[in-house]
Parts: structure tokens; sequence; C-alpha cells
């Protein structure tokens, strides 16, 4: 048998402020007295039923709002690149928990499974493309600060000195952005 979806409660006019009596801890007894002097009908088992799902609701979206936390603070001193991965990293995350939550014989269709496991995979290709990408910046910068010495150095031959200190400026420079780069990494 399939599990319900729809409750009574979601047809009420006075939903609001079933809402906010659950949220306050107000047993069912109570809350169905004070629909009924509002002028509507409620059960107890609609009222629970209703209240279960808000609170798997509310408790997603309490653990969502946690791991955004937590990623956001484990990555805030990190390169831009890394707000995608938070993204991904969260979305996947909701899919597995979906796939392990779910009944997978009356909530989820195949096609559902077949589109949650293609997301999966453009998930993975673009986290695999974005450590290309950064690998490939950090070598383009060693690559980059390598030709300015080379161009340096040939034009400078002709002033030793003056060859040495500038190639110190550029080495420091080179280790600051390097650095910084791998601190975002």
């Amino acid at each position: 048998m399939p599990k319900r979806k729809h409750y009574k409660v979601e047809t009420l006019s006075c939903r609001e402020e079933i809402d906010r009596l659950l949220n306050k801890g107000v047993k069912y007894e109570e809350i169905k007295k004070v629909v009924e002097e509002m002028g509507e009908e409620i059960s107890i088992a609609s009222l629970s039923r209703y209240n279960k799902s808000f609170q798997i609701a509310a408790e997603r979206v309490v653990k969502l709002k946690e791991s955004m936390k937590a990623y956001v603070d484990a990555t805030k001193d990190k390169a831009d690149t890394d707000m995608a991965e938070i993204a991904n990293s969260i979305i996947m995350q909701n899919i597995i928990d979906r796939l392990i939550n779910s009944d997978i014989s009356n909530e989820l269709k195949d096609t559902d499974i077949i589109n949650l496991s293609k997301i999966t995979a453009t998930l993975e290709r673009n986290s695999i493309n974005r450590d290309d990408l950064k690998r490939k910046y950090g070598k383009a910068i060693k690559i980059a600060f390598e030709e300015l010495k080379r161009q340096i150095t040939e034009e400078l031959k002709r002033n030793p000195q003056l060859l040495n200190q500038i190639n110190e400026y550029v080495n420091r420079a080179e280790e600051r952005v390097t650095e910084e780069f791998e601190k975002k990494k």
C-alpha cells in the first residue's frame, strides 16, 4: 500500500495556526479542540501524520543548514571554486539521503533513480574537472614565473647586480603567490 502523501491539515484554512501550535509543542487533543473552535474538523491521527512529516522536513532543513555551515567554515579561506564543491557536496549528500531514507518501491520511480544517478555522475565529473583545473592553474603559475625570469635574465645580462636583485623580488613574489594558492587548494 503506497504511503499517504496528502494530509487533511493541508486543506484547512487554519493550517498556519496548527503549525504554530505544533511548533510550541501543544498536545494533539488541544490542537483538535482549537481547530473545532475555528469551525473545522481534524482527527488526532491526521494531526499525528502531518506532524511526523512536518518534523522530518524540519529536521532536514536543520541538517542542511548544519551541513552548509560546516562546509563553509571548513573552506572559508579557500578559492572561489570551493563554493561549487560545497554545493556539489550538499547535493550529493541529499541524493544519498533520499535514496537511503526512501521506500524505493513507493516513493521513487525508476526514472527518478535514473535521473538521480545521472546527476550523481555529473557532479562527480564536475569535481574531477575542478581538480584538473586547479592542477593546471598551479602549473601555469610556475611556467609564467619561469618565463618571466628567463626574459628578465636575457634583458639584464649587461647588469648582473640588478639582475640578482630583480630575481630576488620575483622569487619572493612567486613564493607568496604559490603559498596563497596552496592555502586555497
